[in-house]
């Protein structure tokens, strides 16, 4: 946005000049900006904008006051045209995609626009759209129209929290999913939806007991608070892991009335690409000849980016991942192998688990006792196919029918 001017709300109040951000400081400019965005484009009466400053004492010398604040608005702003006066009021110009609060809510629709068919996709749409949030909106502003814009902007953000992990389900990411809905369910203890996401995640990642036991804090809270039992949806959740039953995947009967196999659908766990990418052509070019060489139905080629650490590795092997998403229709997988951080490292037949339920095997048919059982299993379901997978610390494969892709950013 170079030589444009935007707005950050969701968080402390910011200007944005080009890529810089300067701090919005003061209560009252702070208020009266937040009042002339909370309608962008439309008129705010001056007794609004009063009252909203100086709350609804009498004062003869308000307007006058007023004037003297629109001022230094004006100033501040830098363009002095874009906050007029009408007969309506005082109006600010906000241009497409200046306010992030805006931008917010487009990403919000799109993604909910394409999640049914490219749930991959409504997921990173879905993470750009909450990286947008720094923190509360309009914080130690007591002024009632303020304050019900943040508060619709909260339920909002937490409906794109709930439509990002049931994206993240449908991609097969339980495992993922599990931590970021723990956090949220500490955080808003009353939301039945954010529970019943994290016994599916915790079910289907294998986990039952502990599927069972978000249940049961969950209904204590609401009896205890509200006075509420759980509603239809938790306690069918509860039925389904009570009797072992798929949950999320329909189970169709086969020849015989058992179960039919499921069938394999299309993961895509790729991490969010990275932003602002510049450089590195040579290794992104280094990368696409090893794609496109002949004879790709040899053994894996294991490749590796190498390097010291901050140098890159994750975001070049994150953006040549995206660029090449498209040569691997049947799916995209990934793991975090934990191998640098306080938690154990995940074995390689757990992680071998995890693809397969990302695939669609149910966790009861996914071979518990022998690595090699797993093995044989993931075999049988990649046949054939063109895929791409990765784990964290391990750099890309290549080879005719399965190529590994790239960890995400390392936090």
């Amino acid at each position: 946005m170079d030589g444009t001017v935007g707005f950050a709300v969701l968080g402390p109040m910011e200007i944005r000049r080009g890529e810089t951000g300067e701090a919005v400081t003061g209560r009252l400019r702070r208020t009266l900006l937040g009042v002339l965005l909370a309608r962008p484009g439309g008129g705010v009466p001056a007794d609004t904008l009063s009252d909203a400053l100086w709350g609804e004492r009498p004062d003869e010398r308000a307007a006058a006051r007023l004037q003297l604040h629109i001022h230094r608005l004006r100033a501040f702003l830098g363009d002095p045209d874009r906050l007029a006066f009408g007969v309506d009021g005082y109006r600010l110009r906000v241009a497409p995609g200046e306010l992030d609060a805006d931008r917010f809510e487009t990403l919000i629709a799109e993604a909910l626009r394409v999640r049914a068919r490219e749930p991959g996709r409504a997921a990173v749409l879905l993470r750009e759209a909450l990286e947008l949030w720094r923190g509360v909106p309009f914080a130690g502003l007591e002024v009632p129209l303020l304050d019900d814009w943040a508060h619709r902007l909260g339920e909002r953000r937490l409906t794109a929290y709930e439509a990002l992990y049931e994206a993240e389900l449908a991609c097969g990411n339980e495992t993922a999913a599990v931590d970021g809905l723990s956090a949220l369910v500490r955080e808003h203890p009353l939301r039945e939806r954010l529970h019943a996401l994290l016994m599916t995640a915790l079910y289907r990642a294998g986990r039952p007991a502990d599927a069972l036991a978000v249940y049961r804090t969950a209904r204590e809270r609401l009896v205890t608070e509200l006075g509420l039992e759980p509603g239809p949806e938790l306690r069918a959740l509860e039925r389904s892991v009570l009797a072992g039953e798929p949950i999320g995947r329909a189970a169709r009967p086969g020849p015989s009335g058992a179960p039919a196999p499921p069938v394999p659908r299309t993961p895509a766990q790729l991490p969010a690409d990275v932003t602002r990418f510049t450089g590195r052509e040579a290794e992104l070019a280094e990368l696409d000849a090893l794609l496109a060489r002949p004879g790709n139905s040899g053994p894996v080629l294991v490749t590796a980016v190498a390097g010291t650490a901050g140098v890159g590795k994750t975001a070049l092997a994150v953006r040549w991942a995206h660029r090449v998403r498209d040569r691997f229709p049947d799916g995209q997988l990934y793991v975090d192998l934990h191998g640098y951080g306080p938690d154990r490292p995940v074995a390689p037949e757990d992680a071998l688990a995890g693809f397969l339920r990302a695939l669609g095997v149910d966790g009861g048919s996914i071979p518990r006792s022998r690595p090699s059982g797993r093995h044989g299993t993931g075999r049988c379901w990649t046949a054939g196919g063109c895929w791409s997978s990765s784990t964290t610390r391990t750099a890309p494969n290549r080879s005719g029918r399965c190529c590994p892709a790239p960890p995400p950013p390392a936090r």
